[in-house]
């Protein structure tokens, strides 16, 4: 009964985190649930969109500092961390292995320079919490 519940709690962070990581991708705060779900389905059909549509549905620093590539992933781990049915949600070791691989591939992109190591905790989000949310 407790390791249901544990990992219901788990994927109910999921959830969470997924809601925290669109409010960065989109560079605003999400304050419905019917907007998380208009902006999760916006990110859902900008995944199998070209790459000057994926951009500008962003967050401008977003688009700014981010490979295309990085952006999808980060797309695409958003998506499945909002998942309605919590069973369909990704656990947290899943999405902390393709947080590392989008950066892993943003850092090769800059020619292996981990901007990780720049700022607290990167600059790119460094930067997102130093601005005036939208």
């Amino acid at each position: 009964m407790l390791v249901d519940r544990m990992k219901h709690d788990d994927r109910t962070d999921v959830r969470n985190f997924g809601e925290i990581l669109l409010e960065m991708i989109k560079g605003r705060l999400v304050m419905s649930e019917t907007q998380v779900e208009v902006q999760e389905d916006q990110l859902q059909m900008a995944l199998t969109a070209d790459e000057a549509a994926r951009g500008s549905m962003v967050d401008p620093l977003i688009r700014q500092t981010c490979l295309d590539q990085s952006l999808k992933t980060l797309m695409e781990i958003c998506v499945r961390c909002l998942c309605k049915d919590p069973a369909d949600r990704s656990s947290i070791e899943d999405v902390l292995w393709n947080l590392q691989y989008a950066e892993q591939v943003q850092d090769a992109w800059l020619g292996g320079e981990s901007r990780s190591n720049e700022g607290s905790p990167t600059d790119v989000s460094y930067g997102l919490m130093q601005r005036e949310w939208h």
